[in-house]
């Protein structure tokens, strides 16, 4: 797998799927992916802002706002992402 990775264009494919993200489907599309996304990952809809049927895309969803104060910086490391950090290189 690793090898497929190094010859892939990463540029190009992360502009597709910017892209793709970024297209506003009907509800009845958008929805199943959000809900797959939301359980498969266990996002926290408590903190979040706004009802989750206002999204109009993924990247809307991914880019969403949070709850003022939910999330408070701490530290000089910042990783404003909904995720956990594992590891860094050189």
């Amino acid at each position: 797998m690793s090898s497929i990775l190094k010859i892939l264009p990463k540029n190009y494919l992360s502009y597709i799927t910017g892209k793709l993200a970024s297209i506003e489907p009907p509800a009845f599309i958008l929805r199943p992916i959000l809900t797959w996304f939301i359980n498969r990952y266990e996002v926290n809809l408590n903190e979040v802002d706004r009802d989750t049927k206002s999204f109009k895309s993924v990247a809307d969803f991914f880019l969403r706002d949070l709850k003022e104060g939910i999330r408070p910086i701490k530290g000089d490391l910042v990783s404003p992402v909904d995720g956990t950090f594992r590891s860094c290189g050189n």
